[in-house]
């Protein structure tokens, strides 16, 4: 009982400290993201250097190694830059979660201790810390595959606008807006970089 109440009592102040934190922060609005998009240079959403800031400023990086900051970058953009997360809270919770699992696996040592209790130990941690690298992971890999699997219908628009005479860019802009789903949002995303000035190489490569 006593074991209870100790796992719940270091669950729920983790709970606590993941909202104090913001790593559950409010969704955006759509005005908000537009307006944040359009008025920083570094902001622009298909440039890398917001999400470089962003892990910089989390007192998580100290705890994690810059590979996996880079990975978790990725991720981050891969999965759509998903609302209410960002690099630094990912890493935040990659800590966070990680404390979680080491005091739930040495509660379950000094209780119970053997072969359970020792496994319990080393692995809760490391569960707990790659949680949300499996979340994030996961949420990239879905989204890559709706991509993948749009491609071609998306191929086959810019190809028949291109033959009827239209350039190439706009083109790719009525594809995306008239088109669905995260390959779309993409194709929007890259003409309103463009638009706001990046560089059409980085636009695209982004």
């Amino acid at each position: 009982m006593i074991l209870i109440l100790g796992v719940i009592s270091v669950i729920a102040s983790l709970i606590l400290l993941y909202i104090a934190l913001g790593v559950c922060g409010e969704k955006e609005s759509v005005a908000a993201a537009r307006l944040r998009e359009a008025t920083g240079g570094d902001m622009v959403i298909g440039g890398s250097a917001k999400l470089k800031e962003d892990a910089n400023e989390s007192f998580a990086k100290r705890f994690t190694p810059a590979g996996m900051i880079e990975k978790a970058e990725r991720n981050y953009m891969l999965a759509g830059r998903p609302d209410g997360w960002s690099v630094s809270k990912i890493l935040s919770a990659k800590v966070i979660f990680g404390a979680a699992g080491l005091a739930l696996g040495m509660m379950m040592f000094s209780s119970r201790g053997g072969a359970l209790g020792t496994l319990m130990l080393f692995m809760a941690p490391i569960l707990g810390y790659l949680g949300p690298d499996i979340m994030i992971n996961g949420r990239a890999k879905r989204r890559q595959e709706d991509i993948q699997f749009a491609l071609p219908d998306l191929l086959d628009q810019i190809t028949i606008s291109i033959e009827s005479g239209t350039s190439f860019e706009n083109a790719l802009a009525r594809s995306g807006q008239t088109g669905e789903g995260p390959l779309a949002d993409e194709i929007v995303r890259t003409v309103q970089d463009i638009g706001l000035g990046l560089p059409r190489r980085e636009a695209y490569e982004a």
